[in-house]
C-alpha cells in the first residue's frame, strides 16, 4: 500500500470578487439541473466549517495495486428506476462477486449517465440512492469504493452570478458528507468558449482577456472543488480523472509526442498539468484510450508522459483501459493480449499505482477471453517474457505457394499464454518453445489454417507430384563438358526419398544411390534426398575427340517415373605421350652458396609460338580438379594468385581446363594470347619467419602457375569427392611449379618455424617435366594452412602461419552458416525440427567469438544473418 501524505487541507472560501461561470462540455448541456432527487435549498456558505477552525491532517490511505472497474447507474446496475432498495442491495452484491471472483478489489461508481443524475445532495436518507447504496454494498463485500463527481452536471443550473462559488463550495460540501467513501473523482471541469461564457465574461470579468478569464475560472472551480472535499472529511482522497493530453508536442514542445484530438489545455482551457504541480489533487486517473500500436494516443507514450509528472510530485496514477474496445476494429484492440501489454507497459512506470477497467459489462462478457486471461494475471500465472511476442511463422515462408514436397513443415513460435490453433485444434510449444510439425500433401490444393490471439495465417498449397525434382548443375541440360580420357563425373540428382534412380552415358547404365549426407543447399527437411552416381569416361584416343553423347537421368517412386536430359560429354584427343626430361644439376645443393642456379630443364615451347592463357583476375582464385566435372572444390589443388597464368587446353560448361589439370571458374578468369614461355627462372631470396609467419620469397621471370598439396594425409570417400580427411598426419608439403626452366638452390631453414628442411626434384605430368619443391614440417600433422601472393615489388611470398599454443594475435573467420547465403532475397534457416538450425547455430557462433576474443584472437563473425554472403565464397574471408 501506498501511503499518501499531503499538506493539510484547508477550504477555498475567498470572496467571489468576479462572477464565475462554467461551461462544461462531456455531457449535454441542460438549463435546469436533472437530479434524480429532488432539489433541496442551497446551504449557507456560513453553515461549513471556518478555515480558522483548523482541519487536521489526511487520513486516508491510497492503493499501491489498484484493480477497479467502472460501474454505472442505468447500464450495470439499477436499470429499474422503481427498483427497492432490497433488489438493489442483492443487485450490488452480485456485482461486487463478480469483482472478486475476476481479482478487483476497487470500484468506480459514476453519478451520471445521459445527463441524468443519480446521486442526491439531501440530508437525510432517501429511499434509494444508487450511489449510497453502491458505496455500502462494495464495502460489505470487501471493495474499496471511489465515486465520481461530474462538477459539470452539478453546476449546470447555475452559470453565472455572484452566488456561483458559493453554489459550488455548498454542492461539493454536501456530496462529500453524502458519500463517504475512499476518495472523490472529480470530471467534467473543462471551461467552454462560447458565447454564453463570454457574455459572462464582458459582464464580470473584462479587462484580463477572454482567454486569461476562461483558464482562470477553470481553475478556480476545480480547485475549489478540490479542496471542498479535503476539508470536509479528511479521510476522504480528492482525485481527478485526465480526459485527454494536456497538450501535444506538435502545439507545446514540453507537451506529449501524441495527436490528440482534444488539448487540455488549448480546448478545455485547463491547464491540468499545473492542477497536478500545485499540489491540488492526491492522486490522478489517466483514460488511455489507445492500444499498444495506436498511431494518435500510444499507450506507451500517454502513460508515460503522465507517469513522468505524476513521479515528479509524488502522487499516484491510475490508469484507465478501456476495455470496451477489445475485440473491436478500434486500431490494436482486437487481441486478447492488449490489456496484457498495457499492464506490462504501465507497471514500468513508478508512479504506476493500479488499473481501471472503464466497462464492467465487458469484463463480464469476456471477449476473446480476455477477463479470464486477466484474471491469470492478477494470480500472476502469465508470463510477461513472452507477452509482446505473436505468432510467427518461420516455416512454411509463404501463405500461398506450389510444391513438389510431399509434406509441409510448420515450425514457428507464439504467446505461450494464448493458445494457438491448427485447423482447429490446440497445439502446444515444445521444450524449444517452439511448435513444430508435418502435415502430408495430397495432390493438388491443401488448405491450413493457424490461429494465435487476433492472427490468423491461411496456407494454399498446391501439391504437384515430382519424383525428380532436378539433377546437378554441373551436368545440366545445355553445357558441353569437354574432358580428359579417365576424368571422373559425378551424377547428382534429386529425388523423392526412397526412388529408384539412375543415369545413362554413352550406353552404360550407372547406378546412383541416396546419400546420407547432405551439402549446405539441400534442404534437410525436404522429402527428396540427394543421389549421386559416378562415370568415368573411356581413355582418350591419341589424335581423336569422341563424343559420349548426353547425360540421361531416370527417377521411379510409387508408379511414377520421370526422365531429365542433362549435359554431352566429349572426350578430349590424347596428345602425344610426353617425353620425361631430365634436369641438368648446375651444382651441388649440399656445397654450393644460396642463390646459385641449382638445376635447369629444357623448355618444350618456343618465344616465336602463340599460345592462349589462363590468368587469374583475383588472389585466392579457386582452383578444381580438371579430372572431375563438379563444382566442389578438393585439397588437390591449392588457390591461386591473382596474375597467374596457366596454358589453356579446353572449356568444359563454366569452366577453363588448363594442360596442368587445373580448372579455373570462367568468371574467376579471363583468356589472354600471348608468346609461349620458353625461359623461366626461378630465384629463391630468402626463407624465414616474421610477424608470426613462416615464409618463402620467390621470384619468377613469368607469373606462371604452381600447385601446393600436402602429403602424408589419410582420406575417405564421401558425396562430395575422395578428399575428406580422416586423419590429419601430413609430413610434406610439395609445391609444383608450371614452366620453370630453372631453380636456385635454397637458403637455410633455420629460421623457418614451420619447415625442417627443403629440397627440389622433378615430377612428370601429363604436360611434362616440372620442377617440384619438397618441404618437410618440423613436427608430421602440425600445419595450419597456406596462401600466396605477389608483393609490390613482383615477388612471389608463399605464406604458412606458424603453429601456436595461444590464440593471441590469431586471426579467425566464424561462418555461423545458413542465413543469406543463396540469394539476397531468400533466408535459409537450414535444418527445421525442435529448432531453427540457423539460430543455434548463430547463437553458437556469437559465444565461440565471445570466448575467442576473451582468448585474445582477432576475431571476424561473418554477419550471414544479415548480409548476402554466396556460401560457397566465405572461406575467401579467411
Amino acid at each position: 500500500m501506498k501511503i499518501s501524505i499531503k499538506r493539510t487541507a484547508a477550504l477555498f472560501l475567498a470572496a467571489a470578487a468576479a462572477v464565475m461561470c462554467l461551461s462544461l462540455p462531456v455531457y449535454g448541456e441542460s438549463d435546469t439541473e436533472t437530479s434524480y432527487f429532488t432539489e433541496l435549498p442551497e446551504a449557507s456558505v456560513q453553515e461549513l466549517p471556518s478555515v480558522n477552525a483548523g482541519v487536521p491532517g489526511v487520513m486516508f490511505t491510497l492503493p499501491s495495486d489498484m484493480r477497479a472497474s467502472v460501474i454505472t447507474p442505468s447500464v450495470d446496475f439499477y436499470k429499474d428506476p422503481e427498483e427497492d432498495a432490497d433488489a438493489l442491495e442483492s443487485e450490488l452484491d452480485n456485482i461486487f462477486s463478480d469483482f472478486s471472483e475476476i481479482g478487483l478489489n476497487t470500484v468506480i461508481i459514476n453519478t451520471v449517465c445521459d445527463d441524468k443524475a443519480f446521486y442526491s445532495l439531501a440530508n437525510g436518507d432517501e429511499d434509494t440512492d444508487p450511489a449510497a447504496a453502491a458505496i455500502a454494498s462494495a464495502y460489505n463485500c470487501g471493495i474499496s469504493p471511489y465515486i465520481v463527481l461530474d462538477l459539470g452536471h452539478l453546476m449546470s443550473d447555475c452559470r453565472s452570478g455572484a452566488e456561483a462559488i458559493d453554489t459550488l463550495v455548498s454542492r461539493v460540501h454536501r456530496f462529500a458528507l453524502r458519500y463517504q467513501c475512499a476518495g472523490i473523482i472529480l470530471d467534467d471541469y473543462y471551461a467552454r468558449r462560447n458565447v454564453e461564457s463570454f457574455t459572462s465574461y464582458m459582464n464580470n470579468g473584462s479587462g484580463i482577456g477572454y482567454k486569461n478569464w476562461l483558464y482562470d475560472t477553470a481553475e478556480q472551480y476545480f480547485r475549489t472543488a478540490a479542496e471542498v472535499i479535503r476539508g470536509t472529511d479528511n479521510s476522504i482522497a480528492a482525485g481527478f480523472i485526465i480526459n485527454d493530453m494536456w497538450a501535444n508536442s506538435a502545439s507545446d514542445p514540453s507537451g506529449s509526442e501524441t495527436s490528440d484530438a482534444v488539448q487540455a489545455y488549448y480546448d478545455g482551457y485547463s491547464d491540468t498539468k499545473s492542477f497536478i504541480e500545485k499540489d491540488y489533487v492526491d492522486f490522478v486517473l489517466l483514460r488511455a484510450y489507445g492500444s499498444v500500436t495506436s498511431a494518435a494516443l500510444p499507450f506507451e507514450k500517454v502513460t508515460g508522459w503522465w507517469g513522468a509528472l505524476t513521479d515528479k510530485y509524488d502522487i499516484p496514477l491510475y490508469v484507465v483501459h478501456h476495455n470496451e474496445y477489445l475485440g473491436t476494429s478500434t486500431a490494436g484492440w482486437g487481441g486478447e493480449d492488449q490489456l496484457l501489454k498495457q499492464l506490462t507497459i504501465a507497471k514500468k512506470i513508478d508512479s504506476y499505482s493500479g488499473s481501471v477497467f472503464n466497462s464492467f459489462g465487458k469484463l463480464l462478457e469476456d471477449p476473446l477471453g480476455s477477463t479470464e486471461t486477466l484474471t491469470s494475471y492478477f494470480n500472476e500465472q502469465i508470463d510477461e517474457g513472452t507477452l509482446f511476442e505473436d505468432l510467427k511463422m518461420t516455416s512454411p515462408q509463404a501463405l500461398k505457394y506450389t510444391t513438389t514436397e510431399a509434406t509441409a513443415t510448420f515450425m514457428g513460435s507464439f504467446d505461450s499464454n494464448f493458445p494457438v490453433y491448427f485447423n482447429g485444434e490446440e497445439i502446444k510449444l515444445n521444450d524449444a518453445g517452439n511448435f513444430y510439425f508435418e502435415k502430408k500433401l495430397a495432390d493438388g490444393l491443401n488448405t491450413f489454417t493457424i490461429s494465435h490471439k487476433s492472427k490468423t495465417y491461411t496456407y494454399n498449397i498446391t501439391r504437384k507430384i515430382t519424383v525428380l525434382k532436378g539433377i546437378g548443375t554441373a551436368i545440366s541440360e545445355g553445357k558441353s563438358l569437354t574432358v580428359d580420357g579417365g576424368t571422373k563425373i559425378t551424377l547428382t540428382a534429386r529425388a523423392y526419398k526412397g526412388a529408384t534412380v539412375y543415369g545413362t552415358i554413352n550406353g552404360t547404365t550407372v547406378g546412383m544411390k541416396e546419400t546420407t549426407d547432405t551439402a549446405d543447399e539441400d534442404e534437410v527437411n525436404s522429402s527428396y534426398a540427394r543421389y549421386t552416381g559416378t562415370y568415368t569416361v573411356p581413355a582418350g584416343i591419341i589424335g581423336q575427340k569422341q563424343e559420349l553423347g548426353k547425360i540421361h537421368i531416370y527417377a521411379s517412386y510409387s508408379g511414377y517415373s520421370m526422365e531429365a536430359v542433362g549435359a554431352s560429354v566429349t572426350v578430349n584427343a590424347e596428345p602425344e605421350p610426353v617425353k620425361k626430361e631430365e634436369a641438368v644439376i648446375v651444382t651441388d645443393a649440399e656445397s654450393s652458396g644460396s642463390g646459385e642456379v641449382f638445376a635447369t630443364l629444357a623448355s618444350t615451347r618456343s618465344s616465336s609460338e602463340t599460345v592462349k592463357y589462363v590468368k587469374a583476375l583475383s588472389d585466392f582464385t579457386m582452383v578444381y580438379d580438371g579430372k572431375t566435372a563438379d563444382d566442389i572444390p578438393s585439397p588437390v589443388f591449392s588457390q591461386l594468385p591473382a596474375g597467374s597464368l596457366e596454358i589453356y587446353k579446353s572449356t568444359s560448361g563454366n569452366y577453363y581446363v588448363t594442360e596442368s589439370g587445373k580448372r579455373i571458374a570462367a568468371s574467376a578468369s579471363v583468356l589472354e594470347d600471348g608468346p609461349a614461355i620458353d625461359s623461366n627462372n626461378l630465384f629463391v631470396k630468402s626463407i624465414g619467419t616474421t610477424g608470426g609467419q613462416s615464409y618463402i620469397k620467390l621470384r619468377l621471370d613469368h607469373r606462371t602457375g604452381f600447385n601446393m598439396r600436402l602429403a602424408g594425409n589419410s582420406y575417405y570417400t564421401a558425396w562430395d569427392g575422395e578428399y575428406n580427411v580422416s586423419d590429419f598426419t601430413a609430413t610434406h608439403l610439395y609445391i609444383t611449379f608450371e614452366n620453370v626452366t630453372s631453380v636456385t638452390t635454397l637458403p637455410s631453414f633455420e629460421h623457418n618455424q614451420v619447415f625442417r628442411s627443403g629440397k627440389w626434384d622433378t615430377v612428370t605430368e601429363d604436360n611434362g617435366t616440372k620442377f617440384r619443391l619438397i618441404l618437410e614440417l618440423r613436427q608430421p600433422g602440425v600445419y595450419v594452412g597456406h596462401s600466396a601472393k605477389y608483393n609490390s615489388d613482383g615477388d612471389l611470398i608463399l605464406w604458412f602461419p606458424v603453429p601456436v599454443n595461444t590464440l593471441s594475435g590469431i586471426t579467425v573467420v566464424i561462418d555461423p552458416g545458413h542465413g543469406y547465403g543463396k540469394s539476397p532475397d531468400v533466408f535459409d534457416p537450414g535444418a527445421i525440427g525442435e529448432v531453427v538450425e540457423q539460430e543455434v547455430v548463430l547463437a553458437i557462433s556469437k559465444e565461440l567469438e565471445s570466448q575467442l576474443k576473451a582468448a585474445g584472437a582477432n576475431v571476424v563473425r561473418l554477419p550471414t544473418e544479415s548480409e548476402f554472403l554466396l556460401t560457397k565464397d566465405r572461406p575467401k574471408y579467411a
